[in-house]
């Protein structure tokens, strides 16, 4: 599964998911140091040791293109595409007022 928003929503959703047993990637345009930042400091530190414990993944600093068939398509700073498989695709995204698209 991937899991397109860092924030604590859903990172707390990558979490429920791994418990679950599931294969979870989260992806962000974000760097790895501002995942689930709109979390307290003590409730930050806890959920990212549970999510390394329940391996979740994480892809930051790329760019949700679209989502096929074969699972996430992502574009990276260096404007290269690539696919993170999966079967579901879970948008936990936010949204910024004027922003049109993303500068790396």
């Amino acid at each position: 599964m991937v899991i397109a928003g860092a924030g604590l929503t859903g990172c707390e959703t990558a979490l429920n998911l791994a418990q679950q047993g599931k294969a979870v990637t989260v992806i962000d345009m974000i760097r790895h140091s501002e995942v689930a930042r709109d979390a307290s400091s003590a409730s930050r530190a806890a959920l990212m040791e549970l999510m390394e414990q329940h391996r979740v993944a994480f892809k930051t600093e790329v760019k949700l293109d679209e989502i096929d068939d074969l699972g996430a398509v992502v574009i990276d700073k260096q404007c290269k595409r690539s696919i993170i498989p999966a079967d579901t695709v879970v948008l936990s995204l936010g949204w910024s007022p004027g922003l049109t698209c993303l500068i790396l």
